[in-house]
């Protein structure tokens, strides 16, 4: 199969909901990511919310999304960028993602890395 996709979802009141859809596939070697986010007041809709994150991913295959990435859906992007990296045995993967899941990463190890500014063994050698 040339394609994947993941529901994201969010706790709320003890209950999953699904949030949005994270959706890849393979074009001409090359990555293609898209996603779609359910607004906090709207339902959320199975088929409309696949449909709106493959019209995405065609459309960030050419060009970068210009908005910023919803939140609710960011950590779930990160862990399913390295799901697809392994699923589609690439590491071709469009410029903006890579930037993102980067600063991601960095992100994610500087808050544990303040988390922990009281604990010295966590400091590297020679630092």
């Amino acid at each position: 199969m040339n394609q994947l996709h993941q529901y994201v979802y969010e706790k709320k009141h003890g209950r999953k909901n699904k949030k949005g859809v994270l959706f890849a596939k393979v074009k001409e070697g090359d990555l293609c990511i898209g996603y779609s986010s359910c607004s906090p007041k709207d339902f959320f809709d199975r088929d409309f919310g696949l449909q709106v994150a493959i019209e995405r991913a065609e459309k960030f295959c050419v060009r970068p999304p210009r908005k910023v990435i919803p939140y609710a859906i960011q950590p779930a992007l990160v862990k399913f960028t390295d799901r697809c990296k392994r699923y589609f045995k690439t590491n071709n993967i469009p410029q903006w993602l890579n930037e993102f899941v980067t600063i991601e990463d960095t992100m994610k190890m500087l808050r544990q890395m303040s988390s922990n500014d009281s604990d010295p063994s966590m400091l590297a050698d020679g630092c």
